[in-house]
């Protein structure tokens, strides 16, 4: 068993979501306590991963990870196995994005009440949310659930208390509060470490991104090294092998001279490696992460909207008062702990069990019967099919046997002479002349079709029916009965 489990997407192929997590993991590990990760079920949009291939390495152990769960409801056989259950951060209640991507599965609807239930730096990436209002408020049925619920962003709060009557706390990113030996381990296998050099992450290029970097190039009159983003000409499932990996982009970030990004968390390991930094405000990916950190911290100048906003700094280019910045941020990162620290404390109050705890089982094993159901009703529509081609096969052979038979009754040199005056005509043949013998095992569904067809075909023929004695023959459409 494991006293966390911790959910979320650890094998998220972005830097910035797998060392969200990285952190996270590392932090609780320093206080003492074991980690279940938790992935996205499999039926989600965003497939889940326990390749952790944005590491040169994989820095978990596998028995550390869960097996990956077919949907959500499937996620509740964990309740076996976790005293408590931990939502990380990152955009995981993204209502337009990784919450819906992801199957909902941050709402911790499969998590039974009597299991502590806890949200650290939540976050919805922007200070709305975008779904119906069914929606929203099944969303905070859930948050108010939790036994604690914190924000990474400012603005959360308002959109908690206006949208699902929550008063959340505002927390750091994990990766503010993770010993920094734990990313020295991960830069010491880096290849950017100590290029003293304009380092440059820019997920989304644009003229004002173009404009600043080629700026500060001829201002600093120094050499730069971008990585490019993880999922360029390409998408979440499928993460290009041949990119630069978490190891490289700390060390980028660590060993530059100066920062150039529009990535939230690459500003956040600015900050953490004190470096200089131009924080291009990534509006489309949302600006709320980027205005909190930067208000809390007093580095708001820093967060550039237009071109006017960077020429006002631009001549201040690596001038940050860090003494001050930190003074803030060792405050922020006392209480941040503090706050971390109850969270995974154990409750003294045992909780009951919910009316949705005791239906949610019952449901589950609805949807798995359905789930059946619909198995089989595939295979009967299979067979169905499969029956009404041998049935049509059965009849084209009846037909080419018969058209067979008679062409070999006229070549007969008897037939020819009488049928000479005919030989330029087409042979004909009374179906009451022909007998037809169905013999074998009575099928409840071929057997009817298979009589109704030689009806059809050869109305007046003789049906002979010949079957095994005791057989069922009631309702069965035939002239003469044979019993062996």
């Amino acid at each position: 068993c494991y006293y966390i489990g911790l959910v979320g997407m650890p094998g998220n192929g972005n830097y910035g979501g797998a060392l969200t997590y990285y952190a996270l993991y590392n932090i609780l590990k320093d206080l003492g306590k074991s980690v279940l990760f938790i992935q996205q079920p499999e039926d989600s949009y965003w497939k889940p991963s326990n390749e952790m291939s944005a590491f040169k390495n994989n820095p978990y152990y596998a028995y550390e990870i869960s097996k990956i769960y077919p949907n959500r409801d499937a996620l509740s056989e964990l309740n076996q196995y976790c005293e408590m259950f931990m939502v990380g951060s990152d955009q995981l209640f993204a209502t337009d994005g990784l919450y819906e991507y992801c199957n909902k599965f941050t709402s911790l609807d499969w998590v039974e009440n009597r299991k502590k239930k806890v949200a650290y730096a939540a976050s919805f990436g922007r200070d709305n949310i975008s779904c119906d209002d069914y929606n929203r408020a099944l969303l905070g049925y859930y948050l108010n659930k939790f036994d604690k619920f914190t924000v990474r962003e400012i603005s959360a709060v308002d959109l908690c208390k206006r949208e699902f009557d929550l008063t959340p706390e505002v927390v750091l990113d994990p990766v503010f509060l993770c010993n920094m030996n734990h990313y020295y381990n991960l830069i010491n296998n880096g290849k950017y470490q100590n290029n003293q050099k304009s380092g440059i992450y820019i997920l989304d290029k644009n003229s004002l991104t173009r404009e600043i970097t080629e700026d500060i190039e001829k201002r600093l009159n120094i050499e730069t090294i971008e990585i490019e983003d993880v999922y360029k000409d390409t998408d979440y499932n499928n993460v290009k092998h041949n990119i630069p990996k978490v190891e490289d982009w700390l060390s980028l970030i660590a060993g530059s001279k100066i920062f150039i990004t529009d990535s939230f968390h690459g500003m956040c390991y600015a900050i953490l490696f004190k470096k200089p930094f131009v924080a291009i405000c990534n509006q489309q990916r949302g600006a709320a992460r980027f205005e909190s950190v930067a208000k809390l911290l007093g580095l708001k100048k820093r967060i550039i909207y237009n071109i006017e906003d960077y020429n006002n700094i631009k001549s201040q280019l690596e001038c940050i008062d860090w003494e001050k910045v930190y003074e803030k941020l060792d405050i922020l990162k006392k209480r941040s702990m503090e706050v971390l620290e109850d969270m995974i404390t154990p409750s003294q109050n045992k909780k009951n069990a919910t009316d949705h705890d005791l239906f949610h089982p019952n449901l589950v094993n609805l949807k798995y019967g359905q789930y059946l159901l619909n198995i089989k009703s595939k295979e009967l529509q299979h067979g169905i099919k499969n029956t009404q081609e041998q049935l049509s096969k059965c009849e084209q052979d009846i037909k080419s046997n018969l058209r067979n038979t008679f062409s070999k009754l006229i070549d007969t040199k008897e037939n020819k002479q009488v049928y000479a005056h005919k030989k330029d005509s087409s042979f004909d043949i009374d179906t009451k002349d022909i007998s037809v013998v169905v013999q074998g095992a009575i099928d409840k569904e071929i057997t009817p079709q298979c009589l109704k067809s030689i009806r059809t075909h050869l109305p007046q023929a003789e049906i002979i029916l010949s079957v095994w004695e005791g057989s069922n023959v009631d309702g069965l459409d035939y002239d003469r009965l044979v019993k062996n």
